[in-house]
């Protein structure tokens, strides 16, 4: 079995390993889409939520998902 050890990370300057980097650009990319679809909708309606999560969706749910049915 291995070992896992889990260390805390301070500071944002302490935050190098690629994993940070990674999910900085995945925020990144679901943000701009979120606001892209907010901007198509015409701001102000009341949709942000739903923009943000129809982006996470978009952009970070897998292109399949397995059901294990008896």
């Amino acid at each position: 079995m291995s070992h896992v050890h889990i260390h805390r990370v301070e500071t944002v300057k302490d935050r190098t390993l690629p994993a940070f980097a990674e999910a900085e650009h995945m925020f990144q990319r679901v943000q701009q889409r979120a606001f892209e679809l907010f901007a198509k909708r015409g701001f102000g309606n009341g949709q942000a939520l739903e923009d943000w999560l129809s982006a996470e969706r978009e952009l970070c749910w897998p292109a399949a998902e397995v059901a294990d049915n008896d």
